[in-house]
């Protein structure tokens, strides 16, 4: 195995983990009595939709007016 600058100390511990959410999920979902469909309902999504957009656009012109709140204090002082 070459060894590529890592450490060799960290991938046990690293694959433990994978192995581990591994497991995990193929016990959950082969015990899990719940069981999704991969059927999209435009009818379903509309309502959602129209709330979504509004925190959407809310949440942009938070992030808009907070940066041009710090551009404008930088650019005067």
């Amino acid at each position: 195995m070459v060894n590529i600058g890592y450490d060799d100390d960290y991938i046990p511990l690293v694959s433990m983990a994978i192995v581990r959410a591994l497991i995990t999920t193929l016990f959950l979902r082969f015990y899990s009595k719940l069981r999704f469909k991969l059927i999209f309902d435009v009818d379903e999504f509309k309502p959602l939709f129209n709330f979504g957009y509004k925190i959407l656009i809310a949440g942009l012109i938070s992030a808009v007016s907070n940066n041009i709140y710090t551009l404008i204090v930088g650019k005067i002082f």
